[in-house]
């Protein structure tokens, strides 16, 4: 996947995909229910955009995402899929208070 740079020569494309969550009965998560649905992104982006190697998450900085266990998960997740998907980068925004 790469595009036509302003030089004339081909660079591979950015892209940027957003993925929420809607959960039944609230939004409250904790951080295993987080690292579940990552994983479950991951199989899907390995799966259906094989040539995705690499991957940076951005959340808002909510206390969930503030979690140490959660940054274990992240690094159990990039061993679990080597080779495959890297989350190479976990950044965070302002807490969204809605």
């Amino acid at each position: 996947m790469y595009e036509k740079l302003e030089d004339g020569t081909y660079g591979p494309r950015k892209y940027i995909i957003y993925i929420g969550l809607i959960m039944q009965h609230g939004s409250k998560q904790d951080c295993f229910s987080v690292i579940s649905l990552l994983e479950a992104v991951l199989q899907l982006i390995s799966k259906e955009l094989p040539y995705v190697n690499e991957i940076i998450l951005q959340s808002d900085n909510a206390s969930t995402y503030q979690n140490h266990n959660l940054t274990i998960g992240i690094h159990l997740l990039n061993v679990q899929f080597k080779n495959k998907i890297f989350i190479s980068e976990f950044m965070h925004s302002e807490t969204q208070d809605g």
